[in-house]
């Protein structure tokens, strides 16, 4: 049975106290050091747009930073949720529940999200590593001992005789022949549940490591050196698989559910000393694998920065807004069209292809990239920039962010019209609306949390409707 704890971002807990007591920490120091160690796989482009600073362990506390998910750490698995001051339990709850029935819409685009944007794919590593360690070594210590096997008699009849014979038939058998035995032969059948159950748990393994590596863009031959225990493991399973003893009882294996109760416990029942151990740790990975399946799970428990969530939520809201067809969103970074306010547009989230023609400032600068605002609107007919929007996880904007955001005004909009528009999303408790205008410019801080929504909506239609004139 998985425990589940609940602590909350940005705050530090002591490895003693009672959301911790009794937590491996050792496994909790390496969860937070692969998050380190694999930065590296997230693109730089969207490395650099997560404001959140990664989750922090030393030898006597652990603090998430601004990441939520679930770190799954032995039999406890610690559910990371926003603190209470940003987002109440009930709205964070609203917001995934929001986009996980959403994103089952849009498989692929949540599958380049999750790549980009969070660190699934180090904890899907991280469960296959803890239970390989665990199965290579009740493998041994388990087949050193006993082999399960089924025994059997078989009757023989021949020339020779090759087992305890049976003088009882061999009487009526000399009747017709004088020469002819009759024989019962001992044979030892290694097809049991047990055997099946610890070849399909290996090559399930393996098979699943192989994924992982793929997913990764890493060659077998040239994982990286974080992961070099990580590969003797995959080497073992598949010299397992592959050995004459075992691969017999391959094909066999894949043809039982081992999922199904009633299986799972004919073969509890058959299992003794390690092999229980074994069973039970089939069942515990089996478990664990299904935070990690199905679209709904794996956005929900991967560790993931909270402003990306908020952002997401907010890209949904637009879709929803703009009255976007999400059979249109197959791939993040997203870019479509739409008609609005009966204009053609096209809506950019998190990407800057096709953006690079309107910096107007930036791309002209040497050594200078233009930023990559979180959503950009453009009229296609007029062929200009109308609307920057940016969505920020926080109650009190900071300097930084409006000096960035004013930089991207000023880049894409500014060179080709007479005015322009913003909009920054925030978190807030007052449901108003702030603006903030000097000459041409103007800036909208809209506090958008779910209960605010409905009645946001037809003010931000009101604001992009003007943008566009």
């Amino acid at each position: 049975m998985v425990e589940y704890r609940e602590l909350y971002t940005w705050n530090d807990y002591h490895r003693n106290c009672e959301e911790l007591k009794g937590m491996n920490w050792n496994e909790l120091s390496r969860c937070v050091r692969f998050i380190h160690e694999f930065e590296k796989i997230i693109p730089i482009e969207y490395r650099e747009k997560i404001e959140e600073e990664l989750p922090t362990v030393t030898d006597n506390t652990f603090n998430p930073g601004g990441w939520v998910g679930t770190y799954p750490v032995g039999d406890i698995c610690l559910r990371v949720v926003p603190k209470p001051e940003l987002l109440s339990k009930e709205q964070f709850k609203e917001i995934m529940n929001e986009l996980i029935g959403w994103l089952e819409y849009v498989g692929p685009f949540l599958e380049n999200f999750l790549k980009f944007c969070s660190y699934e794919p180090i904890f899907n590593l991280l469960l296959c590593e803890a239970y390989s360690r665990y199965l290579v070594e009740y493998t041994e210590i388990a087949l050193s001992h006993f082999i399960p096997r089924e025994i059997s008699f078989r009757e023989y009849i021949s020339y020779e005789l090759r087992g305890k014979p049976l003088w009882n038939k061999i009487v009526f058998l000399r009747a017709r022949d004088p020469n002819i035995l009759t024989y019962n032969k001992i044979e030892f059948i290694l097809e049991t549940l047990l055997n099946l159950l610890l070849v399909r748990f290996h090559a399930d393994l393996l098979k699943e490591m192989k994924r992982l590596v793929e997913t990764l863009a890493y060659r077998e031959e040239s994982v990286p050196e974080a992961l070099q225990g990580w590969r003797n493991y995959m080497l073992y399973h598949e010299d397992f698989i592959s050995s004459p003893l075992w691969s017999a009882l391959l094909g066999k294996s894949m043809e039982i559910d081992f999922e199904s109760f009633e299986i799972l416990e004919r073969t509890r029942r058959m299992a003794k000393d390690m092999w229980s151990e074994v069973v039970d740790l089939w069942e515990s990975y089996r478990a664990k694998k299904a935070l990690f399946s199905g679209f709904g799970n794996r956005f929900d428990n991967a560790i993931k920065p909270l402003s990306k969530v908020y952002e997401l939520w907010c890209f949904k809201k637009l879709c929803d807004l703009f009255g976007i067809d999400r059979r249109s969103i197959r791939e993040f970074p997203f870019k479509g069209e739409f008609k609005f306010a009966d204009k053609m547009l096209r809506l950019y989230y998190n990407t800057k292809e096709g953006l690079s023609k309107y910096s107007g400032i930036m791309r002209k600068i040497p050594g200078v990239s233009p930023g990559i605002p979180d959503f950009v609107l453009e009229d296609t007919e007029e062929k200009k920039i109308v609307c920057i929007m940016d969505a920020k996880c926080k109650s009190e904007l900071k300097t930084e962010d409006i000096n960035r955001f004013l930089a991207y005004m000023l880049d894409y909009i500014y060179p080709c019209n007479d005015k322009m528009t913003g909009l920054i999303f925030y978190i807030s408790r007052e449901e108003k609306i702030m603006s903030v205008e000097v000459k041409n410019v103007r800036i909208y801080l809209i506090p958008l949390i779910p209960p605010f929504y409905p009645q946001m909506i037809s003010e931000i239609k009101f604001i992009i409707e003007k943008s566009l004139s």
